[in-house]
């Protein structure tokens, strides 16, 4: 969520306003996903450690939104600037601030594409396990990914049976169904609008 409030914001910024190097700005977010994510790690393990954030999960929640900023920002600007210049004077006529327009016009009609990015920026978290794993130290403190590849080692080291690991990856999933379930609707139309089109 607070990926793409951020990145909603940022997208809203590129298409309303004209400010010096919008588009060299732009194009350097755009650059950002060139860049594997895996070349970063080392970088950003550093990053956290000077930060004191090891063992901390604002170790793995603030990298987690910064990593899925630029596509979130391609992905709505892309679909803001297809709104109509003439929606914004509408609005702007009627005594409309930039705030209002965000809020009441810009988010009721990105619901689709907003819904999409939830989806799957909620599916990358939730299955992340790499990154987690490293800052997250503490057994009390883990993701579900890193526990339960834990719990399922630890388990067949003590039986030589997979059952219960199994049941525990069927429960972890639920999530990932029921966020799936209800958001499936405006997934759909924002993977056929807008900056999703093929």
């Amino acid at each position: 969520v607070s990926t793409v409030f951020i990145a909603a914001m940022a997208a809203f910024a590129f298409v309303r306003f004209h400010f010096p190097f919008k588009n060299t700005i732009f194009m350097a977010i755009i650059a950002l996903l060139m860049i594997p994510w895996i070349l970063t790690l080392i970088s950003r393990y550093e990053l956290i450690e000077f930060f004191n954030l090891i063992n901390s999960p604002w170790g793995v929640i603030l990298p987690t939104i910064a990593g899925g900023l630029p596509v979130a920002i391609f992905l709505l600007r892309t679909f803001f600037s297809g709104v109509s210049k003439e929606m914004f004077e509408a609005a702007e006529m009627d005594g409309a601030s930039n705030l209002t327009i965000f809020f009441k016009i810009m988010l009721p009609l990105s619901k689709p594409i907003i819904a999409a990015l939830v989806i799957i920026q909620f599916i990358n978290t939730w299955n992340d396990y790499l990154w987690p794993s490293l800052v997250l130290l503490d057994q009390g403190s883990q993701t579900i990914p890193v526990g339960l590849v834990r719990f399922t080692s630890s388990y067949y080291n003590m039986t030589g049976g997979y059952g219960a690991p199994f049941a525990s990856y069927v429960l972890s999933s639920i999530p990932l169904i029921l966020v799936f379930a209800v958001a499936s609707k405006q997934f759909i139309k924002g993977l056929t609008s807008g900056a999703f089109k093929m």
